[in-house]
């Protein structure tokens, strides 16, 4: 059977919104749903304080305090990880995240959503802190889930993961 873990964290709903396209379509290419966690933080990230705090995270690399993991990523075959790009950075949750975890993280994937631009910037961050390169990854924008081509562009992201156990 083929382990997966999708993780993310989402302040505006978009990352929540691509996570959930993710998770329905993978169950084709798997024999059971695949496991699923949201990031929670423990600093909640809303409002105009919210906003404030997640750029100074985010520029400044400052993981912020987070809620306890429910899932184990070591030992997976295959663990999704998702972020919004915080002014070119990872949000601090899944900094935070990766941090904890330092170590344990295995094949991976990573999806990216973004007002605009720099998701390469946050995709290259993402593998310096886990220390190897992603199987796939998936930048899309506000604009691509406003006009529907999400579905095409998460389709196609997964079409690029492997679909055995390592």
């Amino acid at each position: 059977m083929f382990d997966l873990l999708t993780i993310s964290y989402s302040r505006s709903g978009n990352t929540r919104h691509i996570a959930g396209q993710i998770n329905s379509a993978l169950p084709t290419m798997l024999a059971t749903a695949p496991k699923v966690e949201e990031i929670r933080d423990l600093i909640p990230h809303k409002g105009l304080f919210g906003f404030l705090r997640s750029g100074y995270e985010s520029i400044f690399r400052k993981p912020c305090p987070i809620g306890s993991s429910i899932h184990d990523p070591a030992g997976r075959d295959l663990l999704i990880i998702g972020t919004p790009n915080w002014a070119g950075n990872a949000s601090s949750p899944v900094q935070a995240w990766i941090n904890r975890h330092q170590g344990k993280i295995g094949p991976y994937a990573v999806f990216i959503t973004q007002a605009s631009s720099g998701g390469e910037k946050v995709a290259n961050q993402i593998e310096g802190l886990i220390g190897h390169p992603p199987l796939a990854t998936l930048i899309i924008s506000e604009p691509d889930i406003k006009s529907g081509h999400d579905r095409m562009m998460v389709n196609d992201f997964i079409c690029r993961l492997p679909d055995k156990p390592r």
